[in-house]
């Protein structure tokens, strides 16, 4: 059975192994002492991106995920941003070369990567940058195969309301995969964001016609309305959650159904990942087995796969 993992962030999934040797290499190692008595999920974040000072650290880290994952086919995605004397381009080539060269080292692995549009950090026109060089990436190394929405849902956001609409519209209509997070916490502005996201997609669908199987993913989509349930239903959209991320934060107790059984009762139409293993202690074919557990394994594996890859981007 393949096992696929469409939500690798970068710089939550590397092993603690790497994460010491890239605080050696950096003169850093005040950073991976505070990184592991850090109690606070979110700070841990912090000292990881203090400790990734070059583009150096981000090939290598690349090269680190795929070689610790269980998974036979990764999407890994990372928020591209400038290194001290580096700017963001320097960082996406190395997270480029770092993808190239896991593929060659580990043949019997697929890896490919999404570029992350923050909407605590980007505008509309940030958005439409990222996904002009994610789409100019994809057609020249093929190692970029779409783009993810996400970052702080409890901040405040710099991309919302009518501008969301527009970034996600422009990303749809490009050959690209949209990846897009949803639901991650009970707030006004959340759910009125993952209805600007919904509407965004339900528009697409309506000029492009056809299955959005392949196209669009939505990642965790916890906290959802009745009315959500209704439209992500009739779309179709397959969601990525992360069992041990979500029991963590609270988002699911083991003993009680999860979230996300309200919204889809075959376990095909969902894909596991680990999130951020770094942070949440888990791993691809251990979140496989929670997710098999939540929906039952009565489907035939084979057919099951084939859905899943055909949720895949790359």
């Amino acid at each position: 059975m393949l096992t696929f993992n469409a939500h690798v962030h970068l710089n939550g999934s590397m092993s603690l192994e790497y994460l010491k040797a890239a605080a050696l290499r950096n003169n850093c190692m005040d950073c991976y002492d505070g990184f592991v008595a850090e109690t606070d999920l979110w700070r841990k974040f912090g000292w990881v991106h203090k400790m990734m000072q070059t583009p150096e650290d981000i090939r290598l880290a690349v090269l680190d995920v795929v070689k610790h994952s269980t998974a036979d086919i990764l999407e890994i995605r990372t928020t591209a941003k400038p290194m001290g004397s580096y700017n963001t381009t320097a960082y996406i080539q190395a997270f480029i070369a770092g993808l190239k060269e896991a593929n060659l080292l580990y043949p019997n692995k697929r890896a490919r990567g999404l570029l992350s549009i923050d909407r605590t950090r980007h505008t509309l026109e940030d958005a439409k940058e990222i996904v002009d060089i994610a789409l100019l990436e994809k057609q020249t190394s093929g190692m970029i195969v779409g783009v993810d929405l996400s970052g702080n849902f409890t901040g405040p956001r710099t991309l919302t309301d009518e501008n969301l609409h527009l970034a996600i519209s422009y990303a749809l209509r490009k050959d690209l995969g949209v990846a897009l997070h949803v639901g991650e916490i009970n707030s006004e502005i959340e759910r009125h964001d993952f209805d600007v996201l919904l509407k965004a997609i339900e528009d697409y669908h309506k000029e492009k016609g056809g299955k959005l199987y392949g196209k669009v993913r939505l990642g965790h989509a916890i906290f959802r309305t009745a009315e959500q349930d209704n439209r992500i239903r009739a779309l179709k959209i397959p969601v990525e959650i992360c069992p041990s991320c979500h029991e963590i934060l609270n988002w699911w107790k083991k003993d009680q159904p999860h979230p996300i059984l309200t919204l889809y009762k075959k376990r095909s139409q969902v894909i596991a990942g680990t999130d951020d293993n770094l942070l949440f202690n888990c791993d691809d074919k251990g979140e496989q087995q929670k997710l098999d557990a939540l929906f039952g394994d009565e489907d035939d594996i084979n057919k099951i796969d084939q859905k899943r890859k055909r949720y895949m981007f790359g």
